[in-house]
């Protein structure tokens, strides 16, 4: 996929903006793509990443398991599953998968909103794609710190100007971010309420 970077500078930074690109798959939560895009460029800023190009697909229980079988060989439903595939500037930097079903059970089970688990697993996805991994404790513990340091920035960043753009299909509302070829190395969620130790690493 060729022409992933956008010319339009980031006005804080002068730094080319990054290409979200929004695969909606799934009929359980409305997915409103321009926060969803604001969240993820936020966090490949502050990881130093910019004007690259990554997918997020949202999807149902049954293909994100699909994808688990034929990329991982893991026969289960997960919550999030990540691919790193480039450098982003000429082709995608990678994907994220989401389970918005996944994320409706677990946010049920933590008695939080599906749209702070949702946030959480976009994080938590993006991050892998830029290094971190959780195979370790001490992994586990530096990516968990780092995680919820950047949705709590953004989350301050967006009650200071009264945003609040991410809204899911049961009527409760959460805010999210004011402020990425082949299918190699995937990488899962693990621990804080992640089932998925899904990994091309293992």
């Amino acid at each position: 996929m060729n022409g992933g970077t956008d010319e339009r500078l980031n006005g804080r930074t002068g730094k080319r903006v990054s290409i979200i690109f929004i695969a909606d798959e799934q009929k359980l939560v409305k997915l409103p793509a321009a926060g969803i895009r604001r969240l993820a460029r936020a966090v490949l800023e502050g990881e130093g990443q910019f004007g690259v190009s990554l997918s997020i697909a949202f999807v149902d229980d049954r293909r994100i398991r699909e994808i688990n079988r034929r990329y991982l060989r893991h026969d289960y439903v997960t919550d999030v599953i990540s691919f790193p595939l480039g450098d982003g500037r000429d082709d995608l930097f990678g994907e994220v998968v989401v389970s918005t079903e996944f994320a409706a059970r677990e946010a049920r089970r933590r008695g939080i909103t599906v749209g702070e688990e949702l946030l959480r697993y976009v994080v938590h996805g993006t991050l892998h794609l830029v290094g971190y991994d959780d195979r370790t404790p001490a992994q586990k513990r530096r990516m968990w710190k780092r995680q919820e340091d950047l949705l709590g920035a953004l989350s301050r960043r967006i009650h200071e100007h009264r945003e609040n753009i991410y809204s899911v299909s049961d009527g409760r509302e959460i805010p999210t971010a004011k402020s990425q070829r082949g299918g190699r190395n995937p990488t899962g969620g693990g621990g804080f309420g992640m089932n998925s130790r899904a990994s091309g690493k293992d």
